[in-house]
């Protein structure tokens, strides 16, 4: 069950107290009205299903870039859309996930990367409490636990997930159009995921050595997966 914390002021210091533990801290310097107000974004909202969103978002999360040389890449671009889904790479990887079905005019914005790892540890941490508003259709509402309401003002991101909320301030600039890397072949071979994943794995560590490399062979009866030194 749910456990509940009592929060004890005592000048500058504050206890918190739960069952029979407590902690006791020294508060920060300054006075309250000192803290920086959070911004309000303003906005049409987007419901998204969190169950699909989050998980999806920390996805690609792990594919942006870690060094600023290229800020924009490092975050996680969002397209709202009648497609809603979300991108990440770094210039050599790219993730790409479809979320759901969203609204008819076509949005989009880089999530920082932070703001990413940020959401997924709430979701993890809240307790399984549904946004209230308008939700997407009925089996949506059936099959999520909890949705999400999502506002964009052009320059912040606020995400609403009914007992917290996270507002981040979205990366500016021009994401690459990773759609055109994204191959759409003719020719296409159907692997067991399991077993791909287990053979690339195994040469990983020889790739690793040749700038990560893992070259894949197939034909008509075998896919071979190598990677040189």
């Amino acid at each position: 069950g749910n456990l509940t914390a009592t929060l004890i002021p005592q000048g500058n210091k504050l206890t918190i107290a739960c069952g029979t533990a407590y902690l006791t801290t020294v508060a920060c310097e300054g006075v309250p009205e000192d803290f920086p107000p959070i911004p309000k974004v303003e906005g049409p909202e987007t419901m998204l299903n969190g169950d699909r969103f989050v998980p999806a978002l920390a996805e690609v999360a792990a594919y942006t870039a870690k060094d600023d040389s290229r800020i924009v890449l490092m975050g996680a671009h969002l397209t709202l859309g009648p497609e809603v889904k979300v991108a990440g790479g770094d210039g050599f990887r790219l993730a790409v996930r479809v979320v759901q079905k969203g609204p008819e005019e076509s949005t989009t914005a880089i999530l920082p990367r932070k703001a990413a790892n940020v959401l997924a540890l709430l979701w993890k941490k809240l307790p399984k409490q549904p946004v209230l508003g308008d939700i997407i259709s009925i089996a949506e509402s059936v099959v999520a636990k909890r949705f999400i309401a999502l506002t964009l003002d052009g320059q912040r991101a606020r995400l609403d997930l009914g007992v917290a909320s996270l507002t981040c301030v979205l990366i500016t600039g021009t994401y690459p159009p990773y759609e055109g890397l994204i191959p759409n072949p003719t020719n296409w071979v159907r692997v067991d995921a399991a077993s791909l994943l287990r053979a690339v794995a195994q040469v990983g560590a020889i790739a690793r050595d040749a700038s990560g490399i893992v070259r894949l062979e197939w034909s008509d009866k075998e896919l071979r997966v190598s990677a040189a030194a």
